[in-house]
């Protein structure tokens, strides 16, 4: 009959009863003796204090948080770096927005929405003349996506994503050169005028919004054109799905520009 042998603890340090055990010195609680592992077919045994273990998981438990928010952090600076956000709007927030009117306030408040369902809109079209805070949401918009969202974004002009693609032909993928300006979580559309190109850069524009929409990802058009001098740039069937699943804004106060500007002798100084 085959017999079963028990490694047993050694008998110069097994429990004889209550007090035979070594002390933890830290936390005033009785040791208990562990298996550390297997030598050559022997346990090896070894007293430890439980609540000591508990410390140091907890303590590797901080830590490994530690690490994981620094890298965070890092993807966050990372991503804020790829968003591009121009210098002169990288203190733009919402706080420092100036709500001074009931359609400020409103456009302001249609901003935050976005980020509230990010993902559930096609995006925003912001139209109006220069100065009235269009860069100002946008740039807001964006650090928070990154920032509070974890997602990425990228700012740009039409002519930029224009000239990106162009380039690709020499030698170039124009696949991955539209890519480019599909793949960020929001992708933030600037300068787009009447100017803008002929069909054929169009036809570059739409694709990109269209994979866009199909891709769940969220637009943001600035522009200073009309909604129907959009609509000939973009065509009408871009812009009746912003109308239906996002949010149109007519930026149609006075510029925010000049307010601060000081005279001396009648000039602006």
């Amino acid at each position: 009959m085959e017999q079963t042998i028990t490694p047993a603890l050694p008998e110069k340090i097994i429990p004889k009863g209550p007090g035979s055990s070594p002390t933890c010195e830290k936390h005033g609680v009785e040791k208990q003796a562990v298996n550390f592992g297997w030598y050559d077919s022997t346990p090896s045994w070894r007293w430890f204090c439980l609540k000591c273990g508990e410390d140091q998981r907890e303590r590797d438990r901080r830590e490994e948080t530690k690490k994981e928010n620094l890298r965070r952090q890092e993807r966050i600076n990372k991503n804020l770096e790829n968003a591009m956000i121009a210098p002169r709007f990288q203190s733009k927030t919402f706080e420092n927005f100036q709500a001074e009117t009931d359609k400020q306030a409103y456009a302001m408040q249609q901003s935050r929405e976005l980020l509230d369902h990010f993902g559930e809109s096609p995006g925003m079209i912001f139209t109006g003349k220069p100065g009235t805070g269009k860069n100002h949401l946008a740039s807001a918009i964006t650090k928070e996506v990154v920032t509070t969202k974890g997602k990425t974004a990228l700012i740009t002009t039409a002519m930029k994503i224009v000239r990106a693609i162009k380039a690709s032909w020499s030698g170039g993928n124009e696949s991955e050169a539209i890519r480019r300006f599909i793949e960020p979580d929001l992708l933030v559309i600037d300068e787009l005028g009447v100017q803008f190109g002929s069909d054929t850069e169009r036809l570059y524009l739409t694709e990109i919004i269209n994979d866009r929409y199909e891709w769940l990802k969220p637009t943001l058009i600035l522009t200073n054109l009309t909604m129907p001098e959009l609509a000939k740039v973009l065509g009408e069937r871009v812009i009746d799905r912003f109308r239906e699943g996002g949010q149109v804004l007519v930026f149609d106060w006075k510029s925010y520009r000049g307010k601060n500007f000081k005279t001396c002798g009648g000039l602006n100084a």
